[in-house]
């Protein structure tokens, strides 16, 4: 028996020195794992799967102070400047594009009117220009005619109207 005591002794103690090693290296891995997921992730436990924050989520044990909601996005913004920034510069390109948009097709409606009213202009011009040929060609008709055959028209009190019943 006392053999077999002394073989249990010897198991015990080696496994307890096992279990030390293990425990420090169990531990290190704990805080290791404390700080990656205080900085970078936590386990959603809903879908689990990782979710990563900006900043890191403080649980404080003093629950009569809690780090208010505007600190929190402060510090968030402070963190992602550059982010923030790069967001806000896109949302006003964006804006500028939509107006510029905007302004073109403002444009290209009253290139539209000036090019239909100046078609309509130059339809009237021409109208014109035949109605002054025509009448042209009647008043040098009436010069003809005077001119060479010494035709005149007759005075108004000279005219005789005849009515046919």
């Amino acid at each position: 028996m006392s053999a077999l005591k002394q073989k249990t002794d010897e198991s015990f103690e080696a496994e307890k020195l096992n279990n030390t090693a293990t425990d420090d290296s169990k531990a290190k891995n704990e805080v290791e794992l404390k700080k990656v997921r205080s900085n970078i992730e936590i386990m959603d436990p809903i879908y689990q799967k990782e979710v990563f924050y900006s900043t890191p989520i403080v649980k404080n044990k003093d629950f009569n102070h809690r780090d208010s909601l505007f600190r929190i996005i402060l510090a968030d913004i402070g963190n992602n400047f550059y982010t923030y920034m790069l967001g806000i510069v896109l949302c006003v390109l964006a804006l500028f594009k939509v107006d510029q948009v905007q302004d073109t097709r403002y444009m290209i409606a009253k290139l539209n009117e000036v090019t239909i009213q100046n078609e309509n202009l130059n339809k009237t011009w021409l109208n014109l220009l035949a109605k002054r040929q025509n009448l042209s060609e009647h008043s040098k008709i009436r010069a003809d005619a005077y001119n060479k055959l010494k035709m005149h028209a007759p005075k108004t009190e000279a005219e005789k109207v005849i009515y046919i019943d």
